[in-house]
C-alpha cells in the first residue's frame, strides 16, 4: 500500500518598500524549490487563505495559490472572511410560539443558534438568557418571582457543526409586568475547534521480531487466571438498570420551610453511583436554601409535600452527583417528557393533551439538558420549566434518558507470572 506524499514546507512573508508584499514557500522535503505568490493589492488585513498541495501532474513540486472570498479555483472550500473571528461564528435568532404574549401569560421562547462558519466547530456551548428592564417595569412579586422571566436562565449544547443549527427552548412567563418591548440579553460562550471535513489517513511500517527456539523462554505450566473481577463493559443499557430511591439527609432547620430534594441512586458500571436529586422551586435562585420550594421532602414531617397546582408554574431543579471514582463525559439528559401514573404506579400514557389554542395542558421545557463533564464527586444543577394550564390533578412522572461516556474505569487486576530456575 503506497503512502501519500508529505506536505512539508517553510513559509516566509516578504515585506519591502521597493516591492509589493508576497509569500514565499520553500519545499522542505528537498523535492522542489521555492515558489513566490504575491499578496493582493490594498492595505492589510488580506482576507484570503493559502492552499498548498502537490501538483497533479508530477506529484513532486508544490502547487501554491491564494483563495479569496471572491476568487478561487473550482473545488476549493468556501472561504468567508466574515466569520474568521470568535464572536462571528455563532449567530442567534429568537422566536416565540404565541402570536400574542400578554401580561398574564406564558409562551415558548426559542433561541436558534446557527454556525455560520464553514470550518469551525463550536463545542461546549453555554447560553445564558435574561430579561433586562427597570425595576418599576418588572416588579418582584411577594413569592420572590420577577413579573417577567425566562426559565431556565441558562442552557448548554454539546456542539454545533459548521453550517448546522440548534434550537434551545426557554419558557417566558409574565405575571403582571408593564406592557412594552423588553430587551433579552443573551450571552453565548463556546470553544472553537478547526475542522476541514477531511478524513486523515496514514500507513505506518513497523517491526515485529520473532525469535527462534530458546530454552530460556520455557515457562512450564501456564499461570492460573486471576480471581479478581474483570473490568466490566461500560454499556449504557446496564448503567441505569438498578435504581434505588432515598431522601437527602436532614439538615438544621432554617427560618422558613425548606423542602429537601428527593434523591435517586443509579449504579454505574465499574463501581460507584450517579445520584439524581430533584425538587420544584419557584425560580432558580443563586442560593438554593433561599429558594421557595413547591415540591420536595420535608425533613420535619418525613413526608413529601406538594404545593404545585393545576394552574401553576415552577422550575424543576435537577442535580447530578457523580458519586464514583470515574470521569463521566458528555452527560446528557434527553427525551424529557411527562407521563401519567397508572394504577400499578408504573408510567402510563404520555401527557400530551392540548388546549384549543394548541398549548399543552402540562408542558416541560427544554426537551434535553446537557451537563458536560462530571469529575469524581462533582455535582452540577440544571433547571427545567414546568407549566400547568388546567391539567387534571394527580401524580405524574418526568421521564428522561441519561447518556454519558465513561472516561476511566478502575478495578484491581493481578497478573500471575511464573519464574523458573535457570
Amino acid at each position: 500500500m503506497s503512502q501519500e506524499p508529505d506536505y512539508v514546507f517553510k513559509l516566509f512573508i516578504q515585506q519591502s518598500d521597493k516591492s509589493p508584499p508576497a509569500i514565499e514557500i520553500e519545499d522542505a522535503t528537498g523535492e522542489g524549490g521555492k515558489t513566490t505568490v504575491p499578496l493582493p493589492s490594498g492595505d492589510p488585513p488580506y482576507h484570503c487563505h493559502l492552499v498548498v498541495e502537490r501538483a497533479e501532474a508530477t506529484h513532486a513540486e508544490l502547487a501554491i495559490r491564494l483563495v479569496s472570498a471572491t476568487s478561487g479555483a473550482a473545488g476549493d472550500p468556501p472561504f468567508d472572511p466574515g466569520v474568521t473571528r470568535d464572536c462571528d461564528v455563532l449567530g442567534v435568532e429568537a422566536s416565540v410560539a404565541d402570536k400574542v404574549f400578554g401580561t398574564q401569560d406564558d409562551t415558548r421562547y426559542a433561541l436558534r443558534l446557527a454556525n455560520r462558519s464553514q470550518y469551525y466547530i463550536a463545542e461546549d456551548v453555554h447560553v445564558a438568557a435574561r430579561i433586562v428592564g427597570r425595576d418599576d417595569d418588572m416588579p418582584t412579586l411577594p413569592d420572590g418571582n420577577a413579573a417577567l422571566r425566562l426559565i431556565p436562565e441558562e442552557q448548554h449544547a454539546q456542539c454545533i457543526e459548521p453550517g448546522e443549527s440548534k434550537e434551545l427552548v426557554f419558557m417566558a412567563i409574565s405575571r403582571g409586568p408593564r406592557p412594552g418591548v423588553y430587551a433579552v440579553e443573551v450571552t453565548v460562550a463556546y470553544r472553537l475547534v478547526y475542522w476541514d471535513g477531511r478524513r486523515a489517513r496514514a500507513t505506518y511500517h513497523l517491526e515485529l521480531p520473532v525469535h527462534g527456539s530458546d530454552p530460556c523462554f520455557a515457562t512450564g505450566s501456564p499461570p492460573r487466571q486471576s480471581s479478581q473481577q474483570s473490568q466490566p463493559s461500560p454499556q449504557r443499557s446496564h448503567a441505569m438498570s438498578e435504581q434505588k430511591r432515598y431522601f437527602a439527609p436532614i439538615v438544621p432547620r432554617h427560618r422558613h420551610r425548606v423542602l429537601r430534594p428527593i434523591q435517586m441512586r443509579v449504579n454505574l458500571p465499574g463501581g460507584g453511583h450517579l445520584d439524581v436529586s430533584y425538587r420544584l422551586t419557584k425560580g432558580n435562585h443563586p442560593v438554593p436554601e433561599d429558594c421557595p420550594c413547591s415540591y420536595g421532602y420535608n425533613p420535619d414531617s418525613n413526608t413529601v409535600e406538594s404545593y404545585f397546582s393545576s394552574q401553576d408554574t415552577a422550575a424543576l431543579e435537577v442535580t447530578l452527583l457523580n458519586d464514583s471514582g470515574q470521569h463521566l463525559k458528555h452527560v446528557h439528559l434527553t427525551n424529557i417528557r411527562l407521563a401519567s401514573v397508572a394504577d400499578d404506579n408504573c408510567p402510563g400514557p404520555v401527557a400530551d393533551k392540548k388546549l384549543p389554542d394548541g398549548n399543552l395542558l402540562f408542558e416541560i421545557v427544554p426537551g434535553d439538558l446537557y451537563y458536560g463533564h462530571l469529575a469524581p464527586r462533582m455535582n452540577r444543577t440544571k433547571h427545567l420549566a414546568l407549566v400547568t394550564r388546567g391539567v387534571a390533578p394527580g401524580m405524574y412522572y418526568v421521564q428522561m434518558d441519561v447518556h454519558y461516556d465513561i472516561e476511566q474505569c478502575r478495578v484491581p487486576l493481578d497478573l500471575a507470572l511464573t519464574v523458573n530456575p535457570d
